[in-house]
Protein backbone atom coordinates (compact mmCIF):
# COMPACT_ATOMS: atom_id res chain seq x y z
CA UNK A 1 0.00 0.00 0.00
CA UNK A 2 2.82 2.41 0.85
CA UNK A 3 4.50 1.73 -2.48
CA UNK A 4 1.37 2.55 -4.49
CA UNK A 5 0.63 5.66 -2.46
CA UNK A 6 4.23 6.90 -2.76
CA UNK A 7 4.11 6.56 -6.55
CA UNK A 8 0.91 8.60 -6.68
CA UNK A 9 2.38 11.24 -4.38
CA UNK A 10 5.46 11.50 -6.58
CA UNK A 11 3.32 11.97 -9.69
CA UNK A 12 1.45 14.72 -7.84
CA UNK A 13 4.75 16.52 -7.25
CA UNK A 14 4.88 15.67 -3.56
CA UNK A 15 8.35 14.17 -3.51
CA UNK A 16 9.01 14.54 0.22
CA UNK A 17 5.77 12.75 1.13
CA UNK A 18 6.59 10.07 -1.44
CA UNK A 19 10.00 9.53 0.12
CA UNK A 20 8.42 9.21 3.58
CA UNK A 21 6.10 6.50 2.26
CA UNK A 22 8.98 4.59 0.68
CA UNK A 23 10.77 4.66 4.03
CA UNK A 24 7.59 3.36 5.69
CA UNK A 25 7.37 0.54 3.13
CA UNK A 26 10.97 -0.35 3.83
CA UNK A 27 10.41 -0.36 7.61
CA UNK A 28 7.38 -2.62 7.28
CA UNK A 29 9.37 -5.19 5.36
CA UNK A 30 12.00 -5.30 8.09
CA UNK A 31 14.92 -5.52 5.70
CA UNK A 32 16.19 -3.79 2.62
CA UNK A 33 14.66 -4.93 -0.61
CA UNK A 34 16.20 -3.92 -3.87
CA UNK A 35 13.05 -2.48 -5.43
CA UNK A 36 12.19 -0.24 -2.50
CA UNK A 37 15.82 0.85 -2.13
CA UNK A 38 15.91 1.77 -5.81
CA UNK A 39 12.75 3.87 -5.44
CA UNK A 40 14.15 5.66 -2.38
CA UNK A 41 17.30 6.57 -4.32
CA UNK A 42 15.29 7.73 -7.34
CA UNK A 43 13.11 10.01 -5.23
CA UNK A 44 16.16 11.44 -3.47
CA UNK A 45 17.73 12.19 -6.85
CA UNK A 46 14.49 13.75 -8.06
CA UNK A 47 14.43 15.99 -4.98
CA UNK A 48 17.99 17.11 -5.76
CA UNK A 49 19.46 15.41 -2.69
CA UNK A 50 22.43 14.13 -4.66
CA UNK A 51 24.84 13.74 -1.74
CA UNK A 52 22.26 11.85 0.32
CA UNK A 53 21.35 9.66 -2.65
CA UNK A 54 25.00 9.00 -3.43
CA UNK A 55 25.76 7.89 0.14
CA UNK A 56 22.63 5.74 0.16
CA UNK A 57 23.60 4.13 -3.15
CA UNK A 58 27.15 3.48 -1.94
CA UNK A 59 25.67 1.50 0.96
CA UNK A 60 23.29 -0.38 -1.35
CA UNK A 61 26.12 -1.23 -3.77
CA UNK A 62 27.95 -2.84 -0.86
CA UNK A 63 24.81 -4.68 0.23
CA UNK A 64 23.79 -5.78 -3.29
CA UNK A 65 27.02 -5.73 -5.33
CA UNK A 66 25.45 -7.48 -8.34
CA UNK A 67 22.43 -5.16 -8.65
CA UNK A 68 23.18 -3.03 -11.70
CA UNK A 69 20.36 -0.56 -11.01
CA UNK A 70 22.27 0.94 -8.08
CA UNK A 71 25.33 1.49 -10.26
CA UNK A 72 23.17 3.03 -12.99
CA UNK A 73 21.58 5.46 -10.52
CA UNK A 74 25.05 6.42 -9.27
CA UNK A 75 25.87 7.11 -12.92
CA UNK A 76 22.86 9.40 -13.15
CA UNK A 77 24.14 11.37 -10.17
CA UNK A 78 27.57 11.70 -11.78
CA UNK A 79 25.91 12.83 -15.02
CA UNK A 80 23.81 15.44 -13.21
CA UNK A 81 27.00 16.80 -11.67
CA UNK A 82 28.64 17.05 -15.09
CA UNK A 83 31.09 14.22 -14.36
CA UNK A 84 30.64 12.38 -17.65
CA UNK A 85 33.62 10.05 -17.20
CA UNK A 86 32.34 9.14 -13.74
CA UNK A 87 28.90 8.54 -15.21
CA UNK A 88 30.39 6.28 -17.88
CA UNK A 89 32.34 4.36 -15.25
CA UNK A 90 29.17 3.75 -13.23
CA UNK A 91 27.18 2.78 -16.34
CA UNK A 92 29.92 0.36 -17.37
CA UNK A 93 29.68 -1.22 -13.91
CA UNK A 94 25.89 -1.46 -14.31
CA UNK A 95 26.23 -3.05 -17.76
CA UNK A 96 28.78 -5.49 -16.35
CA UNK A 97 26.17 -6.60 -13.82
CA UNK A 98 23.00 -6.31 -15.93
CA UNK A 99 24.27 -6.30 -19.51
CA UNK A 100 21.01 -7.69 -20.85
CA UNK A 101 19.07 -4.51 -19.97
CA UNK A 102 18.60 -2.53 -23.20
CA UNK A 103 17.95 0.78 -21.42
CA UNK A 104 21.36 0.59 -19.71
CA UNK A 105 23.09 -0.05 -23.02
CA UNK A 106 21.19 2.81 -24.65
CA UNK A 107 22.02 5.19 -21.78
CA UNK A 108 25.67 4.26 -22.24
CA UNK A 109 25.34 4.88 -25.98
CA UNK A 110 23.74 8.27 -25.42
CA UNK A 111 26.47 9.32 -23.00
CA UNK A 112 29.19 8.26 -25.44
CA UNK A 113 27.37 9.95 -28.33
CA UNK A 114 27.22 13.22 -26.42
CA UNK A 115 30.98 12.98 -25.92
CA UNK A 116 31.57 12.51 -29.65
CA UNK A 117 32.64 8.89 -29.21
CA UNK A 118 30.43 7.72 -32.05
CA UNK A 119 31.89 4.31 -32.83
CA UNK A 120 31.66 3.19 -29.19
CA UNK A 121 28.17 4.67 -28.93
CA UNK A 122 27.04 2.87 -32.07
CA UNK A 123 28.22 -0.41 -30.59
CA UNK A 124 26.25 0.24 -27.37
CA UNK A 125 23.10 1.01 -29.34
CA UNK A 126 23.65 -2.15 -31.41
CA UNK A 127 23.76 -4.23 -28.22
CA UNK A 128 20.64 -2.45 -26.91
CA UNK A 129 18.82 -3.35 -30.11
CA UNK A 130 19.37 -7.05 -29.44
CA UNK A 131 16.83 -6.71 -26.65
CA UNK A 132 14.47 -4.26 -28.35
CA UNK A 133 14.89 -4.62 -32.12
CA UNK A 134 12.29 -2.04 -33.10
CA UNK A 135 13.02 0.66 -30.51
CA UNK A 136 13.02 3.87 -32.54
CA UNK A 137 15.30 5.73 -30.13
CA UNK A 138 17.91 2.98 -30.22
CA UNK A 139 17.71 2.75 -34.03
CA UNK A 140 18.07 6.52 -34.37
CA UNK A 141 21.03 6.58 -31.96
CA UNK A 142 22.82 3.84 -33.87
CA UNK A 143 22.12 5.45 -37.26
CA UNK A 144 23.21 8.91 -36.07
CA UNK A 145 26.45 7.53 -34.63
CA UNK A 146 27.19 5.58 -37.79
CA UNK A 147 26.57 8.68 -39.88
CA UNK A 148 28.78 10.84 -37.63
CA UNK A 149 31.59 8.28 -37.72
CA UNK A 150 31.50 8.18 -41.53
CA UNK A 151 29.92 4.77 -41.95
CA UNK A 152 27.23 6.23 -44.24
CA UNK A 153 27.75 8.47 -47.24
CA UNK A 154 26.85 12.16 -47.03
Amino acid sequence: LYALRSKVLLEMGRGKASLEDWWSALNLQGEHTQGVCKQIAMVQIGLGRLETAEAYLDDRKEEYPQEGAFWALAGKIAYLRGDFEGALKQLDAAVERDGHVPSLLAARGTLLMNQGRYEEASESFQHALKGEEENAGFLYGRAYCRWRSGQFGA
